[in-house]
């Protein structure tokens, strides 16, 4: 068997088992594995949720996760991780959900694992204690909404639009709009380049 069409076997495999290529690539940020996702790894999950059907798998999988009572700590702290991320990177939509879900997520603040004789829960009690107080500081998200729209130039020229499978970073949106409405999911472009 010549190596492209073992490839595509392995793709072909890798599908069926974890469905599209972003349900993949979020099965790999949130693995049980000792290392985390990468920075392009996140990005372009973030990326992702400015597709209307892309951002429903995302926020899907992420509050799936969440719920998941037998995953392992390092699996829900690597979840808080991508949230983290797509917070600060993905669709303004993504902040109005993680807001409604604050919640969910206050709860990992009382989560506890021990593993080996040592406490692994304050990991995510930790991350959970971060992202709680990120999500309930407005300004603090603007701040980091424009500081990562502003470093997406950088983000951008390191991966072309072909290896994400998405839209460019140009379409950023702006977290202080009325009700943190998308332009993408209204029409309007704004002399964008998508």
């Amino acid at each position: 068997m010549e190596l492209p069409s073992i490839k595509k076997l392995t793709d072909s495999v890798s599908t069926l088992y974890y469905g599209s290529d972003l349900e993949r690539k979020i099965a790999e940020a949130t693995s049980t594995k000792a290392w985390g996702a990468s920075g392009t790894q996140l990005q372009e999950i973030a990326e992702a949720t400015h597709d209307y059907g892309q951002y429903q798998v995302v926020m899907k999988a992420i509050w799936s996760r969440f719920n998941n009572l037998n995953l392992s700590w390092r699996q829900i702290y690597k979840t808080l991780i991508l949230l983290d991320a797509v917070v600060r990177h993905g669709s303004s939509r993504v902040v109005e959900e993680a807001k409604h879900h604050v919640y969910e997520i206050k709860r990992l603040m009382d989560y506890h694992c021990n593993e080996d004789g040592q406490d692994q829960g304050i990991n995510v009690r930790e991350k959970a204690r971060i992202v709680v107080d990120f999500l309930c500081d407005d300004e603090k998200i603007r701040e980091e909404r424009d500081k990562a729209r502003r470093n997406a130039g950088k983000f951008r020229s390191h991966v072309s639009n072909e290896s994400s499978g998405v839209g460019s970073y140009d379409s950023y949106d702006t977290y202080d709009r009325p009700r943190y409405d998308d332009d993408r999911s209204r029409g309007n472009r704004n002399d964008r380049n998508d």
